[in-house]
């Protein structure tokens, strides 16, 4: 009898053994999942330079864009730091301060989403990394654009308010060439 309680107390220790080993491994692998450095993003334009660590610390640039300037090209430069990308999106701020997406590339593909006239008012580049172009300048796009990386594991985010200046240079010709016919016939 008191063989089989030997033996009785020497499984349980085993499998206390066994447990506690199993307990230790699962909380190592736990502490190297938390203890990992957080997945980021450096933003390399539009300047200036910044490492995105929070992906609700999204920042804003401004750019002033001539009124009637065209095939205005909104660049954005990027070095993922982890993970790997699925999309890219395209986004302007409404009225109601939410953003409504303009267009994505996925996978190599170009979609502009056929929408308040966006496939008229902009393009979007594949030759550079994340470039939002705008085919004509107007007030309408007085507005704050966003490109949005999503990746594997997160969200990065980063702004440019385009900041609509002055005549455009059209008019501004116009406005030189009548001057001039005008100092010719005076003249």
């Amino acid at each position: 009898m008191s063989w089989s309680r030997s033996t009785q107390l020497r499984n349980v220790l085993n499998v206390l053994y066994i447990q506690t080993y199993r307990f230790q491994r699962s909380l190592e692998r736990t502490k190297s999942l938390i203890l990992k450095p957080a997945p980021s993003v450096t933003w390399k334009a539009p300047r200036p330079q910044w490492n995105q660590t929070d992906p609700n610390d999204i920042r804003t640039v401004d750019k002033p864009v001539l009124n009637g300037s065209t095939q205005v090209p909104l660049r954005w430069s990027y070095t993922l730091l982890s993970g790997s990308m699925t999309s890219i999106i395209f986004s302007i701020r409404l009225k109601d301060d939410t953003f409504s997406d303009i267009g994505m590339i996925s996978g190599g593909k170009i979609v502009i989403f056929d929408k308040s006239d966006f496939r008229s008012r902009f393009d979007i580049s594949v030759h550079e990394q994340a470039t939002l172009i705008i085919n004509r300048v107007t007030g309408t796009e007085d507005e704050v654009y966003q490109c949005k990386l999503t990746t594997d594991s997160n969200q990065w985010s980063h702004r440019i308010r385009v900041i609509v200046t002055g005549e455009s240079m059209s008019k501004i010709n116009e406005m030189c060439h009548l001057s001039t016919l005008l100092t010719t016939i005076a003249a």
